[in-house]
C-alpha cells in the first residue's frame, strides 16, 4: 500500500501542475476544480493509509524516537496541516460559487499551501525511503 500511496501522490502532483498550466491559460474555474478533485484524493488516502501508519506509529514507534520516526511525525504533521488548509480553501471556493476575485485574495494562502504539501511530499518520499527501502 506505501508503494501505490506514493505512485498516487505522484499523480497529484501532476495534478497540481495541470491545475497550475489551467490558471496560467486563465481557465480559473477549470484551475479550482482540478485543485478540488486533488484535495479529494489525498483526503481519501490521508483517511484510508496515511492517518492509519501516523496513529500506528504515534503508538508503536514514539518510545524509540529515531530519525526515522521523527521523519515520520514531520512529515504527519506538515502533510496534515496542508491538507486541512486545502480542504478549507477549496471549500471556501466552491461554497463562494467559484468567483475569481476570492481566489486572486487567496493566491499568497495558495502559495503557502502548495510549499506545505510539496514539503510533506518530500518527507513522506524520504520516510518511504528510509523506513519501507532501507528498513
Amino acid at each position: 500500500m506505501a508503494f501505490a500511496n506514493l505512485v498516487i501522490q505522484i499523480a497529484i502532483l501532476l495534478l497540481i501542475g495541470l491545475s497550475l498550466l489551467l490558471k496560467k491559460r486563465k481557465m480559473f474555474v477549470w484551475h479550482g476544480n482540478v485543485m478540488l478533485v486533488a484535495v479529494m484524493i489525498n483526503g481519501l488516502l490521508l483517511i484510508s493509509h496515511m492517518g492509519p501508519s501516523l496513529i500506528y506509529l504515534l503508538r508503536e514507534e514514539i518510545p524509540v524516537l529515531d530519525s526515522v520516526t521523527f521523519v515520520g511525525l514531520f512529515h504527519g504533521i506538515v502533510g496534515a496541516v496542508a491538507e486541512f488548509l486545502g480542504i478549507w480553501l477549496v471549500g471556501t471556493w466552491a461554497y463562494v460559487q467559484s468567483e475569481t476575485k476570492y481566489c486572486i485574495k487567496r493566491k499568497k494562502l495558495m502559495r503557502i499551501i502548495l510549499a506545505f504539501w510539496i514539503v510533506a511530499l518530500g518527507l513522506g518520499f524520504l520516510y518511504y525511503v528510509l523506513h519501507i527501502v532501507l528498513g
